[in-house]
C-alpha cells in the first residue's frame, strides 16, 4: 500500500523518504547584489506524505479542468493558462485551494530559511578571499548552493527538535536547481561540515521533477509567496491577498529564519576549515554572489 501511494505522489523510494524540501533563490533583485536569498519547503514523516498527495491530486490537480501541476510561475501565465484552457479566476482559486490544502494539513512543517546577499558576499569574501584562495571548493560558487547549505542545517535542527534525533532527513530538490550540479559532492561536504546529531541525521540528497513530485508543488508555491514578501512589493490589494495567503502556507508555528551574519560568519568559517583548496576546481568569481 505504502509503495502504491508513493507511486501516486511520486516519491520514488518510500522506504527511505522521510522530508521533502525544493530549493529556491530570490531572483527577485536580479543584477544586484543587495536583496535576499531564499531556501524553503515542507518536511514530514514519510507514510505521511501520500495523505498530502491524495488531496493535492484530487482538489487542486484534477479540476475540472485538469492541470498537468501547479506551477507558480506558468499558472500566473495567461499563455500557459490558455494552453490548459483555464482562465485567470479559475487559475487563482486552484492556487488558493492549494493554500487550504497545505494550511489543513498540520502534519507537515514549514521550513524558511533567509539569507541577505550583502552578508553572504562578505562572509564568502572574508573566509575564502581573504585567506588567499585563488579557487572556491565545488559548488560555493554559486550562491544558490551554499545557501540550500544553511537551509539543510536550519531543517536538520528544526526536525531533531520536533520529532528527535532518531531519524534520517532526505532531502528532494528540483533538478533544475544549481545545487543539484553538485550532488555527488553534496553529501560529504554535508558529512564533514555537520556535528553529531545531525550529521547521523542527514540523509541523501535526491533531485526530482517537480511534474511528478507533488510535494515539490507545494514547496514552489511557498517560495514563490516569499519571494513576493522579501521583494518587498508595493502593498497593492493583489499583494496583500498574496499575503494572507502566506501566513497559511506557513502557519503559526513557522518563523521564517534569517541567518544574522555572526550565524552566517560562523558556517562559513566552519566551511572554509573543513574544504581545503584544491589545485583543480571553478574559479572564484566573487562577483557571481
Amino acid at each position: 500500500m505504502l509503495l502504491l501511494c508513493a507511486l501516486f505522489c511520486g516519491l520514488a523510494r518510500p522506504e527511505g523518504l522521510v522530508a521533502v524540501f525544493v530549493a529556491f533563490s530570490d531572483e527577485s533583485d536580479s543584477g544586484s547584489t543587495s536583496g535576499k536569498f531564499l531556501v524553503s519547503g515542507y518536511v514530514a514523516k514519510r507514510d505521511e506524505w501520500p495523505w498530502f498527495c491524495r488531496a493535492w491530486r484530487e482538489r487542486v490537480l484534477d479540476g475540472p479542468p485538469r492541470i498537468p501541476y501547479l506551477h507558480m510561475r506558468e499558472i500566473m501565465n495567461p499563455e500557459w493558462r490558455e494552453g490548459q484552457a483555464i482562465d485567470f479566476n479559475s487559475a487563482d482559486e486552484r492556487v488558493a485551494e492549494a493554500c487550504r490544502v497545505l494550511w489543513g494539513c498540520g502534519f507537515i512543517t514549514p521550513v524558511v530559511s533567509v539569507i541577505s546577499k550583502d552578508d553572504l558576499r562578505e562572509v564568502v569574501s572574508k573566509h575564502f578571499m581573504g585567506r588567499g584562495r585563488k579557487r572556491l571548493p565545488n559548488g560555493f560558487q554559486d550562491p544558490d548552493y551554499f545557501c540550500f547549505m544553511a537551509f539543510t542545517v536550519y531543517a536538520l535542527a528544526k526536525v531533531w527538535r520536533e520529532y528527535g534525533g532518531d531519524h534520517k532527513v532526505h532531502f528532494v530538490v528540483s533538478r533544475k536547481e544549481v545545487v543539484t550540479d553538485h550532488i555527488r559532492e553534496f553529501h560529504d561536504a554535508m558529512q564533514r561540515l555537520l556535528t553529531p546529531p545531525f550529521r547521523e541525521m542527514l540523509g541523501d540528497l535526491i533531485p526530482g521533477d517537480m511534474a511528478l513530485r507533488l510535494p515539490l508543488q507545494s514547496a514552489d508555491v511557498l517560495s514563490w509567496h516569499l519571494q513576493r514578501k522579501f521583494s518587498e512589493r508595493r502593498m497593492t490589494n493583489q499583494e496583500r491577498l498574496h499575503q494572507g495567503r502566506l501566513a497559511k502556507l506557513i502557519k503559526e508555528k513557522t518563523t521564517p529564519w534569517e541567518w544574522n551574519k555572526t550565524d552566517l560568519d560562523s558556517l562559513a568559517a566552519k566551511a572554509a576549515a573543513r574544504f581545503p583548496e584544491k589545485k583543480r576546481g571553478p574559479r572564484l568569481k566573487i562577483n557571481a554572489v
